[in-house]
């Protein structure tokens, strides 16, 4: 029995189930995960990356301001070695 599929709405003795009138989609939503991204060829005032935090998907644009410039960058879901993703810049001055 181990082995076997049952079809969605089987019935076993003792229990009565039909998954598909029982669905809900909230149930298993996922919630975005917040993601950190480097923002590449930046550096803040120290001399490190400018990072950048949000939930947005991949291959998303934005546009952050960095050293008094608003500049376009394309989230990637390439991982760096600090285990932030990489943000590519679309204007480069």
């Amino acid at each position: 029995m181990r082995d076997q599929v049952l079809p969605r709405n089987h019935e076993t003795p003792g229990h009565s189930h039909n998954l598909e009138s029982r669905s809900n989609p909230e149930r298993f939503t996922v919630p975005p995960r917040v993601r950190q991204f480097t923002l590449l060829r930046t550096e803040d005032s120290d001399g490190s990356p400018v990072r950048y935090e949000t939930t947005l998907p991949t291959g998303t644009t934005i546009t952050p301001w960095v050293n008094g410039h608003q500049r376009h960058y394309t989230l990637t879901d390439g991982q760096l070695a600090d285990g932030t993703f990489a943000a590519e810049p679309l204007d480069h001055l």
